[in-house]
């Protein structure tokens, strides 16, 4: 309940939410003052001010706006709810008895101060009055009532859409009579509402027909009536551009909406992408219509929007070389028929980011690591991790005469020492460190980073943990080494690490190299710092050390680098780089081949990178040596020199789409070379499919 003062000076009680505001007299119709069928009162004021209490309710006087000094006088009669104005547009006749046809009307019944104020004086709400509006005025507060409409509700859409509906519409017959359904009641006449799905009516229903022009609906008659104009507005950004560079692929993302009340039947979005981006085509992903791409111009048909629609296009668009810096985009939308737009303002939108400036790789830094990662628009980015310097990420290839990167630290602490570095066939980026979370994933090509939680003997940790290698099977589990002989795996693509098993013995403290077999789940292989290979046959359980017969030092050999041949899955070939030279295992450890001829005196071989092809290259990275290969590898056992005599190469890594192998050094940056694209067709492999590429540690 709340209180008023009436005009003739006294405190007037009425319940909230109810007010007399003369629409009619009120002993003509009382409203909210009537009784019940047992002449019981119906309101809290009346049952307050002294009649008997039949609902149970506290009243605390200090809310009042006007205080009580003595008995309240009832303002009650002819008092009606007030209703809220959102969606009053669609609400129309107006005020409880339909008296008004029009939101105007109503206006105009409340600048005069109402119909019957004086007759009902000692009622009367005090805020209705003469306002001595102009007609501008009026024409205002119609206009601020229009915009309280949500089209959503105009035309049904979800989430006001409905299953079909039966309404009553009377009773059969006329004013004189009705027809008897046989128990002593008229028969109802029932209206159907017809069902309508999520995206509204297409087509006006008959039920609403009469209303049409009252509801805003005469576009359904397929022509736009006086006033009934489409406002289209747009709406652009990119996305997903923090640490973007040149070679990157953002994502531009526009959005169109009809915010009506017409229809709009012809909707075209053109973005006249600048000279600094270039479309990604088989990268756009819309809601409806047909997208084009002619001389740099995207042109999005969209086709029609009733009101309230909206349209979504997004594609990528990759930044070119020499661009960066702030880069800017506009996107304009307009109508490929005579619909009058009304708000032309919003038919346009500019978005704009910054490029990160790419740089000469930096001088004296030791490359540890190395991948590379593909986008859904085909750019392929070199990404190297070093040692006490983070991670870099290089523009893709080949686009300048010397190769550029960019630093790609954000979510990584500093200083990092990278460890390892792989490409899942899932397309994520996975960096091992020296310390810190240990395993880090980036989803956008080391963009941006992540820290894993791993799940040890002490329980859920991120904490301190030093993690030597990661490693992915043919099913997707991933495996990492860490400190102490752990072996950790993660069945969720990386999201969560568990201690899986430990390699037994002290020597086998640090597990420089992992490799998964080709074909049979949970078989792995671990290289150690002194001890040899080790090997487990129960996802990391229980591990075992090969005899490792062949291998120098009676097996008991520093191991940098473990690879199966991805050419014979069904033959599997092991490879181990080794602080003796390159050894060959057709037995899975237990007999290998040595196989140094050509590499002497430089015999510490670090990293291997094989061409997929069968009989294809195999790469070495050799400690003083530079990089060298076996031409043929199933049939060649000597090594010829390919690059970087006398250097510290310490990973080497293939890129199969193009071709390139990178070999990174200790302080002379990463090198490429042309070896041959591996390919059986014409069509680039999607991003993410399993072609192997081949990672490195090396020695900190």
């Amino acid at each position: 309940m709340n209180t008023f003062r009436r005009r003739d000076g006294k405190v007037a009680i009425h319940d909230r939410g109810s007010t007399n505001i003369g629409v009619r007299k009120f002993d003509d119709d009382a409203g909210q003052g009537r009784d019940d069928d047992f002449g019981n009162d119906l309101t809290f004021s009346e049952q307050y001010e002294g009649g008997p209490k039949f609902d149970d309710f506290f009243v605390d006087p200090s809310t009042f706006d006007e205080p009580l000094t003595g008995r309240p006088k009832v303002a009650i009669e002819g008092a009606f709810k007030t209703p809220g104005l959102r969606n009053v547009e669609l609400t129309g006749p107006y005020m409880h008895n339909g008296g008004f046809a029009t939101l105007r009307q109503v206006v105009d019944f409340f600048d005069r101060g109402g119909d019957f104020a004086e007759e009902n004086v000692d009622f009367l709400h005090p805020a209705i009055g003469d306002l001595y509006l102009s007609d501008y005025e009026k024409d205002a507060l119609v206009s601020f009532m229009l915009s309280l409409t949500d089209e959503r509700v105009r035309f049904h859409k979800a989430p006001f859409d409905h299953p079909q509906i039966f309404v009553p519409m009377g009773h059969t017959g006329d004013h004189t009579y009705v027809i008897d359904d046989g128990l002593g009641q008229a028969v109802t006449d029932l209206a159907e509402v017809p069902a309508v799905g999520r995206f509204g009516y297409k087509t006006l229903p008959d039920i609403l027909r009469p209303f049409e022009q009252q509801l805003g609906l005469t576009q359904f008659d397929g022509t736009p009536g006086t006033g009934d104009h489409a406002d289209l507005a747009i709406f652009n950004r990119f996305s997903d551009t923090e640490g973007a560079t040149i070679g990157d692929a953002i994502l531009v993302e526009i959005q169109v909406t009809n915010s009506g009340p017409g229809n709009a039947p012809s909707v075209i979005v053109t973005d006249d992408l600048p000279a600094s981006l270039v479309f990604g085509e088989g990268t756009e992903v819309y809601s409806q219509g047909n997208v084009f791409l002619t001389n740099g111009k995207v042109t999005w048909e969209v086709g029609e929007l009733w009101p309230g629609e909206m349209a979504m296009l997004s594609f990528r668009a990759t930044v070119q070389y020499p661009y960066y810096g702030t880069v800017t985009n506009t996107a304009e939308v307009k109508h490929g028929s005579a619909v009058v737009d009304r708000f032309p303002t919003n038919n346009t939108s500019t978005a704009s980011f910054e490029a990160l400036i790419p740089q000469q790789f930096p001088a004296k830094v030791q490359i540890q690591a190395g991948t590379f990662w593909r986008d859904e628009a085909g750019n392929v980015h070199p990404v190297v991790g070093t040692y006490n310097r983070g991670v870099y990420r290089g523009i893709p290839p080949g686009q300048t005469s010397v190769q550029l990167w960019v630093e790609a630290n954000a979510g990584l602490p500093e200083p990092v020492i990278v460890n390892d570095a792989i490409t899942t066939a899932s397309n994520d980026v996975f960096i091992a460190t020296w310390g810190y979370e240990g395993i880090y994933r980036s989803t956008d090509g080391g963009r941006t980073w992540s820290g894993m939680i791993f799940e040890d003997e002490t329980g859920l940790s991120t904490g301190h943990y030093i993690v030597y290698a990661i490693e992915e099977g043919p099913d997707g589990t991933l495996y990492a080494s860490a400190d102490r002989g752990r072996i950790f795996r993660s069945l969720n693509g990386g999201e969560t690490w568990h201690l899986a098993g430990e390699l037994p013995g002290a020597s086998s403290d640090v597990t420089w190299a992992l490799a998964s077999h080709p074909t049979k789940r949970g078989v792995v292989f671990a290289g150690t710092f002194g001890n040899g290979v080790y090997a487990t046959d129960n996802f990391g359980l229980t591990w075992s050390r090969l005899e490792g017969k062949g291998l120098a030092d009676d097996g008991r050999i520093q191991v940098f680098d473990l690879e199966f041949d991805p050419a014979t899955p069904d033959k599997p070939t092991l490879w181990a780089a080794t602080a003796r030279g390159v050894y060959r295992s057709m037995d899975l450890g237990g007999n290998w081949q040595e196989l140094n001829g050509g590499l002497f005196p430089f015999r510490e071989a670090r990293s291997l990178a094989f061409h997929p092809g069968e009989e294809g290259p195999l790469f070495v990275a050799v400690w003083g040596g530079g990089v060298y290969k076996l031409t043929n590898r199933k049939y060649n056992t000597v090594w010829e020199y390919v690059n970087l005599d006398g250097a510290n190469v310490t990973t080497v890594f293939y890129e199969p789409w193009s071709g390139n192998l990178a070999a990174g050094t200790d302080g002379l940056g990463l090198t490429f070379m042309s070896v041959g694209a591996y390919a059986t067709d014409t069509e680039p492999e999607a991003a993410g499919a399993e072609l192997p590429v081949t990672m490195a540690l090396a020695q900190n």
